[in-house]
């Protein structure tokens, strides 16, 4: 469900240093830290659990405990299971809905930071022929990266999800092959879908490339 015009008002907003959530995915999170405690308390007793997950900028960390720079665009999402801890703390699962653009609002007295959101459109749908053209190097890639990867450990993969919508399709291969938080957030930021998928596909050519590398390096050791 998108989000509605009076949840993007003022939409609360995570900072975290290496957790990017990207449509249509699912991120767990535990809460310690009293401000990010009286955030969720604060969106369920609304009846408006959505939040945004926004990565912290570099150098965040001399002023965590204020309001360090955040990346603008961020993944927001709805609360879709909780569990409350009798110390206060709380394990929550975000389900991303959407791309926004964050403009943070004052403090206002909330120990945690806010920002009226934008919601970042993907653009003109591709029709099936386009839609397989994008997709097919983007697979050809994975394929041959995870068929490198059973060398050295056996196990099966879940089954690619390739249904819905092209933007969300190369939302959840991202999700599910990128670990790195920087090329994360690189297709978070990216709304034109055939240039996120091209940035999926170089990054997974150089996953490719490294691994082969170490290949090579272990045959001729």
């Amino acid at each position: 469900m998108p989000l509605a015009a009076d949840e993007l008002a003022a939409l609360p907003f995570f900072p975290l240093p290496r957790c990017v959530m990207l449509p249509g995915c699912v991120v767990p999170l535990h809460l310690f830290e009293p401000r990010y405690r009286a955030m969720v308390a604060d969106c369920l007793a609304s009846r408006r659990p959505v939040l945004a997950l926004a990565m912290l900028e570099p150098g965040w960390e001399g002023s965590y405990e204020g309001r360090p720079p955040v990346r603008t665009i961020a993944g927001a999402g709805r609360i879709i299971a909780h569990r409350a801890h009798p110390d206060g703390t709380f394990d929550i699962v975000l389900r991303g809905v959407t791309r926004v653009q964050l403009d943070e609002l004052p403090a206002e007295g909330q120990p945690y930071r806010r920002a009226r959101a934008s919601v970042l459109e993907d653009g003109t749908p591709l029709d099936g022929l386009a839609r397989q053209r994008v997709l097919a190097p983007v697979l050809a890639t994975l394929a041959a990266l995870e068929a490198m990867r059973a060398r050295d450990v056996r196990r099966e993969s879940d089954p690619l999800d390739l249904s819905g919508p092209l933007s969300l399709v190369v939302d959840r291969l991202a999700d599910r092959c990128l670990r790195n938080a920087t090329l994360r957030q690189q297709i978070l930021e990216e709304v034109n879908v055939v240039l996120r998928a091209k940035a999926l596909e170089d990054a997974l050519a150089g996953s490719l490339a490294a691994l082969s590398a170490t290949h090579r390096g272990m045959v001729e050791n």
